[in-house]
């Protein structure tokens, strides 16, 4: 069976190795503008898209079965451009493409305010809209296939709270004060990335031609007040400031989505909240600690793996000078050595510049002999020693690189499972505070209900 191949566009944040997995499980994956996630093989490819304009390059160098285009809405409060223009040139560029095309907004043009308030809509919400019109318009017109989900602001415990919004809001506690917008009874707006991933899971495989247009509810109930309380508690002595933001109603769950794909948020922001915090405060710890040379070291990581490559083969041709004229020794090609050993322990573009070097070496040996090259190249048999160690650098490092992905991925399955499992057990001994509350409430019922039997 063929794999799908699946395009993220957008504001892609919140994107994860893990979340990837969860999502699109058997499909090949590249995503878009996006930074600080390395590609991890043949299924995942990062594509920097330094402008708007390299959008159709992209789709030139690839045919994609899907697209998920997520919106700078699902970001609260993003200081970021609107993404109208940007929109539109990947719909157009899209247009007479056999493309499954899922577009995911944020919940600005759901929003309602009371009756008695002057504004009814906002900036936002209208460009949220006509957003989705656009993708609509082009589901009409072309032979495109369109899905809307409309979804609550996103955060993804694995990335500390993933947008700016959440990490201004922890450095204004580190500073002493934490400022909200929004009244302190209002109820936040929050999805965690994990149930939008098992949502479009489950949209994807139970593709329709049709155009539709779903809400994802907002089912926790979380103000900001629970909110600016729990910063407050990571940060003794931050004073905390609500605003008076007209309210916002969010609204009601139409358990469309239950109904349809058996889907219901599972993952709440209350629960969530100390890992993404706790990473954010690990993250700034390890930036407080102040080693020049060993952070110069891991900031400028490959150019380090070079400078030690290149230390290796030039012991590796010290070693042969040395031990020319020992008769065991000559037998041993050090530099196939110096090849495999470097492919096996940095991966699979180090063991190919290995491979690069061990026959600049041999060419060098030609040339302090005072042969000439011409033999060296244009004899096919002088080749056998290049083709080996290109050979023995390639497969060395394959095997070492998904060797390493391997248990990149097997570490961030294991840190998901003890980050869910510490959730469920705290949610354990609430439920079973809350039944040994009821069953003592129960018994004193039953104990006055016995009392005041004639």
């Amino acid at each position: 069976m063929r794999r799908a191949e699946i395009l993220l566009i957008g504001n892609t944040d919140f994107v994860t190795k893990q979340w990837i997995e969860h999502a699109f499980p058997h499909d090949k994956v590249v995503v878009a503008l996006r930074k600080g996630t390395e590609s991890s093989g043949e299924d995942l490819k990062i594509i920097d898209m330094p402008d708007r304009d390299a959008v159709s390059e992209v789709f030139s160098n690839y045919e994609f079965d899907r697209i998920v285009y997520f919106s700078e809405d699902l970001t609260p409060r993003s200081e970021r451009d609107g993404d109208l223009g940007y929109l539109r040139r990947l719909l157009h560029t899209v247009r007479n493409r056999k493309v499954q095309m899922l577009m995911v907004s944020g919940p600005e043009s759901e929003f309602t305010y009371p009756q008695e308030t002057d504004v009814h809509e906002t900036g936002k919400s209208l460009m949220s809209r006509a957003g989705e019109e656009l993708g609509l318009y082009y589901a009409r017109t072309y032979d495109l296939e369109v899905k809307i989900v409309r979804c609550p602001y996103l955060y993804a415990p694995q990335r500390n709270g993933v947008t700016a919004y959440f990490n201004g809001l922890f450095e204004q506690a580190q500073a002493g004060e934490l400022r909200f917008h929004e009244r302190a009874e209002q109820r936040t707006c929050f999805l965690c990335a994990d149930d939008l991933a098992e949502l479009i899971y489950r949209i994807f495989d139970d593709w329709t031609a049709d155009s539709e247009l779903f809400h994802v509810p907002n089912v926790f109930d979380f103000t900001y007040g629970d909110l600016g309380t729990l910063i407050a508690g990571y940060f003794p002595g931050t004073k905390v400031v609500y605003g008076e933001d007209r309210p916002q109603a969010y609204p009601a769950d139409d358990h469309e989505l239950r109904l349809r794909y058996g889907f219901s948020p599972r993952y709440s922001l209350r629960e969530d909240f100390p890992h993404v915090i706790e990473g954010w405060l690990k993250l700034r710890e390890n930036k407080t600690d102040k080693h020049p040379v060993w952070d110069f070291l891991r900031s400028h990581n490959k150019w380090w793996t070079v400078l030690e490559i290149i230390g290796a083969f030039l012991l590796t041709e010290w070693l042969r000078a040395f031990t020319q004229g020992n008769s065991q020794l000559e037998t041993v090609d050090l530099r196939l050595l110096f090849v495999v050993i470097v492919g096996t322990i940095y991966g699979l573009h180090a063991g190919v510049f290995a491979a690069v070097l061990a026959c600049a070496g041999v060419a060098m040996s030609y040339a302090s002999q005072g042969a000439s090259f011409a033999p060296l190249f244009y004899d096919t048999s002088n080749w056998l020693a290049f083709v080996i160690y290109f050979v023995a650098g390639s497969v060395c490092g394959y095997v070492q690189s998904r060797n390493q992905e391997s248990v990149r991925f097997v570490r961030d399955e294991n840190g998901l499972l003890r980050n869910r499992w510490t959730s469920c057990a705290g949610c354990i001994r609430i439920c079973s505070t809350t039944a040994d509350s009821c069953a003592t409430r129960s018994s004193a019922d039953a104990t006055v209900s016995a009392n005041c039997t004639p």
